[in-house]
């Protein structure tokens, strides 16, 4: 069901647990102040029933071990396009999985949540944004270590719902690294940080259609 005029902005991992993030909601009201209907959804909570809460902190809070959180998405959101193989990537570094040691052997248990549990968050998290009606417009708002899952959840759902438009923005999209989302060509829209007065117009022409 496409519920029209409306936008859903997401809240994906691995940004921290803590404060609700004020960007996206400033950019809701200031949404539907233009006329629009919007909801956010924090897919957050969906991820950490599955991997656990500590878990979660060291990948989200500990600048260190966050690139492990964008490489346990890199594969659901590019396949096999970018970066080194697993082993060279693991390997390479291995000084920074210290903090992972409380779930034991740290390297198989990243394999297990990326082929196992993350597959799994995909699916509960698009059955998440449909469960209201499939907007016309998902905004995602990436801040540290969330571009990659962004890009996982937004390929699933635009295979799954090809007229819906996704725009990616936030203070983690830089003018400097935009390039990088010529091989996610699934996002239609990378609006880099600096560009936020453009937004309200940008959302209500893509509505528009």
């Amino acid at each position: 069901m496409q519920a029209a005029r409306s936008v859903t902005l997401l809240d994906v991992p691995f940004r921290v647990l803590g404060p609700v993030p004020l960007a996206p909601y400033r950019l809701g009201a200031r949404l539907r102040a233009a006329g629009l209907t919007v909801r956010a959804l924090d897919l957050k909570p969906l991820l950490v029933a599955k991997i656990g809460r500590g878990a979660y902190r060291e990948l989200s809070e500990n600048d260190g071990v966050g690139k492990f959180g964008e490489w346990l998405f890199s594969s659901h959101a590019y396949g096999d396009r970018v970066g080194p193989g697993d082993d060279e990537f693991l390997e390479r570094f291995a000084a920074d999985l210290g903090p992972l040691r409380i779930l034991g052997e740290p390297r198989r248990w990243l394999r297990r949540i990326r082929d196992e549990v993350v597959p799994e968050f995909l699916r509960d998290a698009c059955a998440r944004v449909e469960l209201a009606g499939v907007p016309a417009v998902i905004g995602f708002a990436c801040e540290s270590f969330q571009t990659n899952a962004a890009l996982a959840v937004g390929r699933r759902l635009k295979r799954r719902h090809p007229r819906l438009k996704l725009v990616l923005g936030g203070t983690g999209v830089r003018d400097g690294n935009t390039t990088s989302f010529q091989l996610a060509p699934w996002i239609d829209v990378v609006a880099p940080s600096g560009t936020e007065e453009l937004l309200v117009p940008l959302f209500k022409a893509l509505v528009a259609g």
